[in-house]
């Protein structure tokens, strides 16, 4: 869990553009993991084995494909999980604003 405590008495909103200013980084990171699980997908249906499988037991020997295809579709699934880490870790934020008005809430 994280949590952002917003303490402001000139500017109730503060806490409104803290919390905006995450969920645009959330929805940046939800079209980016759109984007990477896409390049995903094409590897997965070229190779017909799905990336997890294929990383887990390393069975790029048994393909038939270039090394910089497997290094691309290696990178594309560390970007993913990345990714996937920051996402999660902003969904955990509570946010907690105190000043004029004593605001506490999770963001879900």
């Amino acid at each position: 869990m994280i949590k952002i405590a917003v303490q402001s008495t000139d500017t109730p909103q503060a806490l409104e553009w803290v919390r905006s200013a995450i969920e645009t980084k959330m929805a940046q990171l939800k079209m980016a993991i759109r984007v990477t699980e896409q390049r995903l997908a094409a590897f997965e249906s070229k190779y017909q084995i799905d990336s997890r499988t294929f990383f887990e037991t390393g069975a790029a020997e048994d393909l038939e494909g270039s090394d910089q295809e497997y290094v691309e579709w290696h990178g594309e699934y560390q970007i993913l999980q990345r990714l996937q880490v920051q996402l999660d870790q902003l969904g955990t934020i509570e946010y907690e604003h105190s000043g004029m008005f004593q605001i506490s809430e999770k963001m879900c």
